[in-house]
């Protein structure tokens, strides 16, 4: 590691030290401070913010696991579905179903359909409009509700489990990975 450093150009080097030099500050009392950034001016918890970005990364996947399955029911969808958004991947493996193998076909179609129902639960969280609940903290509210870091959680779980549905399809009834 220290090699690599090494090997900087001494401005790139001088550039690297002044930017730490700059991300810390000395308060009155001599203690050391980070320096906040804009970022840093929102409250948010800790906790809801984590459980909120593991819903989102596992929803990421559950949803690369339907263009995979896409992609192995009709070779070549892939280069079109990657740019679209998730409730085309949704409609689009639904429309598949019928050429699944005859005896998964049910499994594929309760996978597909419960994919479509997820797209709109992580609609509602990532189009989530921020508020302040009555207790002051920041949250994202849909019509109808709040999100707690519970029902994220809950959220993530469905997701996981779907995932993991289309992930068994995949591997089994399909084939896997070629």
């Amino acid at each position: 590691m220290a090699e690599n450093s090494q090997r900087l150009h001494p401005l790139c080097r001088r550039r690297r030290t002044q930017r730490a030099r700059s991300a810390v500050r000395r308060s009155a009392s001599g203690m050391v401070n980070m320096a906040r950034t804009a970022k840093d001016s929102v409250p948010l918890d800790p906790d809801y913010i984590r459980a909120f970005g593991r819903a989102m990364f596992i929803f990421a996947r559950l949803e690369w696991q339907a263009v995979w399955c896409c992609e192995k029911i009709s070779p070549g969808i892939i280069q079109p579905l990657s740019e679209r958004t998730a409730g085309h991947v949704a409609q689009t493996l639904l429309s598949l179903v019928d050429r699944t193998p005859p005896a998964v076909r049910v499994q594929f179609h309760e996978a597909a359909n419960r994919f479509n129902e997820l797209v709109v639960v992580r609609n509602k969280l990532a189009h989530g409009r921020p508020c302040t609940v009555p207790e002051g903290e920041q949250r994202l509210s849909f019509v109808g509700g709040t999100w707690t870091g519970d029902s994220i959680d809950q959220a993530a779980d469905d997701f996981a489990e779907c995932g993991a549905e289309l992930n068994k399809l995949f591997y089994g009834a399909l084939g896997g990975a070629d």
